[in-house]
């Protein structure tokens, strides 16, 4: 094959040093061996750039961002040289396992002179370095995808679970033992069942599994175990020593170690116990690690002093009609995450060393078809809250009004999908008279857009209504705007807002941004000081919605709905 080559890597890459991090606060990904450790003000390298961890324990590990970021001095950075494929090169270090060419055996090292004599049999062709990366990244999104849905489904499971469990109880509901609402099922020592053969057997779940999956060097059972054992994907697992966790099992099936509770019920659904043993994590966590002893853990009685509310069965099947589907598609998405991992990692080192090609392999159609222009997505969004406001009592919607919306509803999704992405509303927005002011949405922009499509009339030059083709927007709004947050959150929680207090909410959220890049006090003074600075906010002083009282009450508001 013409296109590999056996080559040093100093011939297509370009090695560099990390520097000690900056003190400096702000939205710039700082990364060490371990990904990501914090975020800054500066970064020393920008666009397309490869982190390599340079010692330690995560030394060898490989990372990939195109944006600017700060490389730590426990990392190396890597960049294609002319002619090369960054996303290649970052997938083939991954394959490489790095790790094993480090030297120091206490203390392991790979150092620039190291990876720069490496020699390996390489892709050099450009373009078939990029159909590869193509290929690999189409996996890798979706992967992605599907976790930020489930990070999305399950903070708003916790959502519902927090406002009708623990802000508006029933008065009238029983009080339980944790112990009582489900079987907390501890594993075996599974030292004691080796298997037999080389077919009769499934992985061990330990915690280390628990917590980064199965791997190669895990630990295997014979299947000759009571099938109270094993562990399917979509199980409700509970670490109980050392690392406490409780987590919906994500993998392939296997069968479950000492130290791990199988929680189940004959009584409650999933979600109810799932539910209640996370919201008591916290608590065991902190009856952990006062223990004195070197791995710390919770007992039986632990769960037994841990209580719950239980609601009627009426109550409990009105909210299984819920959580059940939330939590459903948390177990879905999972199955479907384990396929494509699976499958991307068969692929990797067969497709790094030529064995497949990328002709030859149908995971070609998974490349990413064209991306809906932004406007476009607005436009559905746009016309989505004005159909969900407009009745013919309260009347037309106003573009102050859905603004106020889309941005409350936009600064949660980014919250729940990558926490750091809620600074991108700052350059998104500008400051504006009437608050947060997204430009270009008049005309050709996305307001244009849902006129000509038939979603809304303009009743005037500042008002909407639903037009005929509105409910078109169903076939398009899942895709970008998650449904179930926009229905079950954002609506809930600002459909009768007076819009006047929606603009400080979305003006104080605002400031709250800035000031926190700025590395500032989130406190009401600090605000009003950021609203002064802007010509086009320092009028806001003076009306009345924006006293300092009004403020600090907006802080403290808003500080219930968000993460600062």
């Amino acid at each position: 094959m013409s296109e590999w080559k056996e080559i040093e890597l100093s011939e297509i890459i370009e090695f560099g040093n990390g520097k000690k991090k900056p003190e400096t606060n702000g939205s710039i990904p700082i990364y060490g061996g371990n990904g990501i450790l914090g975020y800054s003000g500066e970064c020393n390298y920008e666009d397309e750039t490869i982190i390599i961890g340079r010692v330690g324990a995560y030394c060898g590990s490989v990372y990939y961002e195109n944006k600017p970021i700060w490389v730590s001095d426990n990392a190396l950075a890597a960049k294609a040289k002319v002619g090369n494929s960054t996303k290649f090169l970052y997938y083939f270090l991954k394959n490489a396992n790095l790790n094993q060419h480090a030297g120091g055996s206490s203390h392991p090292l790979v150092t620039q002179t190291l990876l720069n004599s490496l020699e390996y049999e390489i892709c050099v062709d450009e373009t078939e370095q990029r159909a590869i990366a193509s290929v690999l990244s189409s996996l890798d999104d979706k992967i992605d995808l599907l976790h930020r849905q489930n990070q999305t489904l399950e903070q708003m499971a916790e959502t519902l679970f927090k406002q009708w469990f623990l802000e508006n109880p029933n008065p009238d509901w029983e009080e339980r033992p944790l112990s009582s609402i489900a079987s907390f099922l501890n594993g075996l020592a599974c030292q004691k069942y080796p298997p037999q053969n080389d077919v009769d057997k499934l992985p061990v779940l330990k915690i280390k599994e628990l917590r980064n999956g199965i791997s190669e060097d895990c630990d295997w059972c014979t299947t000759e175990v009571d099938e109270k054992y094993i562990v399917e994907n979509g199980d409700v697992i509970f670490s109980w020593s050392a690392s406490l966790m409780v987590k919906m099992w994500n993998g392939e099936t296997c069968i479950l170690n000492q130290h791990l509770f199988k929680v189940t019920s004959s009584e409650f659904p999933k979600w109810y116990y799932y539910l209640w043993s996370k919201f008591h994590l916290d608590q065991f966590i902190a009856i952990a690690r006062a223990h004195a002893t070197t791995m710390g853990h919770i007992k039986r009685g632990d769960l037994d002093e841990a209580l719950v509310l239980v609601p009627s069965e009426e109550e409990i099947e009105l909210y299984t009609e819920s959580f059940e589907p939330i939590i459903e598609k948390v177990i879905i998405n999972n199955r479907q995450i384990s396929k494509l991992v699976a499958l991307r990692d068969t692929l990797l080192p067969k497709l790094m060393s030529g064995e497949v090609r990328v002709a030859d392999t149908p995971v070609i159609a998974l490349k990413k078809t064209k991306e809906a222009r932004p406007e476009f997505k607005e436009a559905i969004l746009i016309a989505a809250i004005v159909r969900t406001l407009f009745t013919p009592k309260i009347g037309n919607v106003s573009r102050q009004w859905y603004q106020k919306i889309a941005y409350l509803h936009k600064r949660k999704l980014k919250e729940l999908t990558e926490q750091q992405s809620v600074f991108e509303l700052t350059t998104e927005y500008s400051k504006k008279a009437a608050g947060p002011y997204k430009k270009n949405m008049r005309y050709q922009g996305p307001e244009g857009i849902c006129i000509n499509n038939k979603y809304l009339e303009a009743v005037n030059d500042y008002a909407f209504k639903p037009s005929e083709n509105i409910d078109k927007i169903d076939t398009y709004f899942d895709n970008y705007w998650n449904r179930e947050l926009f229905e079950n959150w954002t609506i809930e929680k600002f459909r009768f807002v007076p819009v006047k207090k929606l603009g400080v909410y979305a003006t104080v959220d605002y400031s709250l941004l800035e000031l926190k890049k700025e590395g500032k006090e989130l406190s009401a003074s600090n605000v009003l000081g950021n609203i002064s600075e802007s010509k086009d906010w320092k009028h806001k002083k003076v009306l009345p919605e924006f006293s300092p009282q009004n403020i600090d009450q907006a802080i403290d508001d808003l500080k219930n709905l968000y993460t600062y």
